[in-house]
């Protein structure tokens, strides 16, 4: 826990640094600052040792100790800074019956996901803008994965670990109305992981104070010398965003 505690602190710091010292370099000219706050109904689909694992979004509900999705961006000119963070806690279990043999494995999986980008926007128009975007993500874990093979054997393992990979991508906007509009983004890289990529789509409305968004995001990682072998953090969502 105090491992996660300061990993948000230190990477809000850093978010928020990145984007309040630029303006004060260079203050002549105009940025617009943009934030998002997101409820995720998830399904978290653990592959290790050979076995999978899903936590479905109504067992997450039950098992659930802290989640958390946000972004925070500031925009000038053609120049975009990004950054997202993304937290789950949560158990997932899973039993396999072949004849005699029962392989039963046990997950608990403390993630802390950050995204830090530049994006730079490469098209635009009254209807669409598209941005270019080139980043690393940050996937910070405390894994506990327990595989009982019955009748013959119990193993356990746990281990704490922070990877860090290289990202592109793309980011865009398309409007439809004066008060609807479409949002998604796409990236993908590897380095500590083999592989890594995250995609978002949202359909958004536009209040006069915020808009309100609804639409799907999943995240997957692929590992060699961790303790799992996939990971990946999906489903629907729903949100605020706010622009000033």
């Amino acid at each position: 826990m105090m491992r996660r505690e300061k990993l948000i602190n230190k990477n809000w710091l850093s978010g928020v640094l990145l984007v309040a010292t630029l303006p004060l370099a260079t203050q002549a000219e105009e940025w617009n600052y943009h934030a998002e706050v997101y409820v995720l109904a998830a399904d978290v689909d653990i592959s290790a040792r050979g076995q999978t694992a899903t936590a479905e979004f109504d067992d997450i509900l039950d098992d659930l100790e802290f989640a958390f999705f946000g972004s925070l961006a500031a925009k000038r000119g053609q120049l975009a800074l990004i950054m997202n963070i993304l937290n789950v806690d949560v158990k997932a279990s899973e039993s396999n019956v072949r004849g005699p043999i029962t392989t039963h494995v046990e997950t608990e999986l403390d993630t802390f996901v950050t995204t830090l980008a530049v994006g730079w926007e490469f098209y635009g128009n009254e209807t669409t803008t598209l941005h270019s975007v080139v980043g690393a993500r940050l996937l910070a874990m405390d894994t506990s994965l327990k595989v009982e093979v019955e009748p013959f054997a119990e193993t356990g393992d746990s281990k704490s670990s922070d990877n860090w990979d290289a990202v592109v991508g793309i980011q865009g906007y398309a409007n439809f109305s004066d008060d609807w509009y479409l949002s998604y983004y796409a990236d993908a890289g590897a380095g500590a992981s083999d592989f890594t990529w995250q995609a978002s789509v949202s359909m958004v409305y536009r209040f006069s104070q915020f808009d309100v968004a609804l639409g799907y995001q999943s995240i997957e990682w692929e590992f060699e010398d961790e303790l799992l072998d996939d990971l990946q953090i999906a489903g629907p969502a729903i949100g605020l965003r706010f622009n000033w």
